[in-house]
């Protein structure tokens, strides 16, 4: 009779406490990860023009398709250089199977007035899983 006594008492207070700390539950997907970093130009050119960076977490994993876009954060205005980036992602949008990998491009506002993509991330930047961290810097070509 101890024994069923002491097991009930224990079971409710694990559920009480289930409840009060909702991370703790087994396979809980709620939870919000980040990745950061800074975006640099590769060739030392200055901020002029630049309105806006996008910056986003990629699933790289299927070589034969176009990448799957995670996430993505939009930087406007930018205000200095190296860009900081933080993007959040919730944990259960990560396969980790999968590869991922951080792209970047900075939008610039050309003399006449039109949007046009100037500069672009053209390497990979991996990021969370494959023993990758969540932290990085990144480099962005220009593209003509």
């Amino acid at each position: 009779m101890i024994f069923r006594s002491n097991f009930f008492y224990l079971t409710a207070i694990s559920i009480v406490l289930l409840m009060f700390f909702p991370g703790c539950k087994e396979g809980s997907s709620s939870k919000e990860n980040f990745v950061s970093g800074t975006i640099d130009l590769a060739d030392g050119s200055s901020l002029e023009n630049m309105i806006r960076a996008l910056v986003s977490i990629d699933d790289i994993s299927t070589a034969d398709m176009e990448n799957i876009k995670v996430r993505e954060v939009v930087i406007s205005p930018i205000e200095e250089l190296p860009i900081k980036f933080s993007i959040a992602y919730n944990v259960s949008e990560i396969n980790l199977s999968h590869s991922y990998s951080i792209r970047a491009e900075i939008i610039e506002l050309n003399e006449n007035g039109v949007e046009e993509r100037v500069y672009l991330t053209t390497q990979t930047y991996p990021v969370i899983t494959g023993g990758f961290g969540d932290s990085v810097n990144v480099l962005v070509e220009r593209v003509d």
